[in-house]
């Protein structure tokens, strides 16, 4: 009798054993589970921050440019060039958090596109270089110096009462003056109409000046007119290579390339914060 009871006695215990065993595998289970999900939670945290920075110092290169294009200087160049190797270096970072390698492909082509950017920016800044180089150390040199062989010739030819010569020359002076005019205002806007307008003054010279040569054919104010024609050629094409340049700024897919990885940088960013990008 005693042997039955201590029996069922011992195999209650040993079931109650059994079941802590069981309870304890299912509750370690569930804390390895509990660190394991904690880990993927900090990975996405990291990624989702890592991500947000790379769209902030993209957002922040992009208005800087907006500023450069708008309004040249060179700290709006600094703040661009700093904000956009910020975002490069975040990106990198990125690229090295994921492990997914679909996800860390996408990462790295970030990266790259960011390095992209960053080159994109560098020839904006040549063309804004070259185009001040020529209105500063070109236009705004060779104008007044025609203007002022011109403005000789009429003054001479007036005072030798050869009333044709400082008539012509007076015609062609004020074709390029209207044609400064207009080259000042295309400057300003940037516009095909003032562009068009610089250079029909710009034809109107060049028959003006036709007609002053053909009137100093043998008075020594002709080479006086024949440097301010040189000149006059000078001007025009040093006119139109600022056109040109001004064409490739505003023709330029920069801004939008940089929209394009923005766009991309949210997408994947959301990604990291919904826990697509985190394992």
């Amino acid at each position: 009798m005693l042997r039955r009871v201590s029996a069922k006695v011992f195999g209650g215990f040993g079931i109650v054993l059994v079941l802590l065993i069981a309870v304890a595998g299912f509750s370690g289970k569930g804390l390895f589970s509990a660190k394991d999900n904690f880990h993927n939670y900090r990975d996405i945290a990291r990624q989702t921050n890592e991500a947000g920075r790379v769209q902030a110092n993209l957002l922040e290169a992009r208005l800087a440019v907006f500023n450069y294009m708008r309004q040249p200087s060179d700290d709006y160049k600094k703040a661009a060039e700093t904000r956009a190797n910020a975002a490069l270096a975040f990106s990198t970072d990125l690229a090295k958090m994921v492990h997914r390698p679909d996800l860390k492909e996408i990462a790295t082509q970030t990266s790259a596109q960011m390095q992209e950017y960053l080159n994109g920016f560098e020839e904006i800044t040549k063309l804004q270089v070259k185009r001040d180089d020529l209105v500063k150390n070109s236009l705004s040199m060779t104008g007044p110096k025609a203007e002022r062989d011109l403005t000789l010739v009429m003054r001479n030819a007036y005072e030798s009462n050869d009333a044709a010569a400082a008539f012509r020359a007076g015609a062609t002076l004020r074709s390029l003056l209207l044609m400064r005019l207009s080259v000042a205002m295309f400057l300003v806007n940037n516009d095909k109409k003032s562009f068009e307008q610089a250079m029909a003054d710009s034809a109107a010279v060049k028959e003006t000046m036709s007609e002053l040569m053909d009137a100093l054919e043998d008075n020594p104010l002709r080479k006086y007119a024949s440097e301010a024609k040189m000149l006059h050629a000078k001007y025009e094409m040093d006119f139109m290579a600022v056109n040109e340049t001004i064409n490739a700024l505003s023709e330029s897919t920069f801004d939008q390339q940089a929209q394009l990885y923005e766009n991309r940088i949210r997408n994947d960013h959301f990604g990291f914060r919904n826990g697509r990008f985190g394992f």
